[in-house]
C-alpha cells in the first residue's frame, strides 16, 4: 500500500517544516532534525541513495524543495516498511494512521508493538486503544501533551478507517 494524500497532509500538519536544523524537542541535538521531521542524512541535497548523504548537524539549512524531497523519501520508506509488517488488508485510513505512527515513533518501535500485533490479529478495536499509550518521551519517560494529541488524532483516523 501507499499512503494517501490525506495521510501525507496529516503528517505535515503534525510535523511542520523547518528549513534549518533543530534539536529534537525531547532528545536535543542527540537527534538533529530538519524539514518535515526528517532525521538521519541529507540524501536529497546530495542526490545520494537513502542513507548515503551527510548526517544532519547543527547549522544545516535546506530549501523547501529539498525538505519536500526528504519527506517523500521518508514516507515512501515508512509506507514500504509498514506494508512489509502487515499480514492483513487494511482500509486507507487505517494504513495512513499506521504510517504516521511509524514515521513519528520509528519502524523499530512499530515492529515490536502490541499495536502491530493486534492489527495483524484483526483486532482493530483493541489496536485503536494502543495509540494513546505511545505518548511518552525523554529520560525518564514523561507524558508529552503534543504526542498525546497526535496519538489521539491517529487513533481517530484509524477508527474512522
Amino acid at each position: 500500500m501507499i499512503i494517501s494524500s490525506a495521510g501525507v497532509a496529516f503528517i505535515k500538519n503534525w510535523e511542520s517544516c523547518r528549513l534549518e536544523a533543530y534539536p529534537d524537542p525531547v532528545w536535543g541535538w542527540e537527534i538533529p532534525t530538519i524539514g518535515w521531521g526528517h532525521t538521519g542524512t541529507l540524501d536529497c541535497e546530495l542526490g545520494a541513495s537513502p542513507g548515503q548523504g551527510q548526517p544532519i548537524k547543527q547549522g544545516d539549512v535546506i530549501t523547501q524543495p529539498q525538505a519536500d524531497c526528504l519527506l517523500a523519501m521518508d514516507i515512501d520508506a515508512f509506507s514500504d516498511q509498514v506494508t512489509s509488517l502487515l499480514r492483513v488488508q487494511l482500509t486507507q485510513g487505517k494504513f495512513d494512521a499506521l504510517v504516521s505512527f511509524a514515521f513519528n515513533n520509528g519502524i523499530g518501535a512499530f515492529h515490536g508493538s502490541t499495536l502491530l500485533w493486534l492489527v495483524n490479529q484483526r483486532n482493530f478495536a483493541m489496536a485503536a486503544l494502543e495509540f494513546p499509550k505511545w505518548c511518552h518521551a525523554g529520560r525518564p519517560p514523561v507524558v508529552v501533551a503534543g504526542l498525546l494529541k497526535r496519538r489521539r488524532a491517529e487513533e481517530a483516523m484509524f477508527v474512522k478507517g
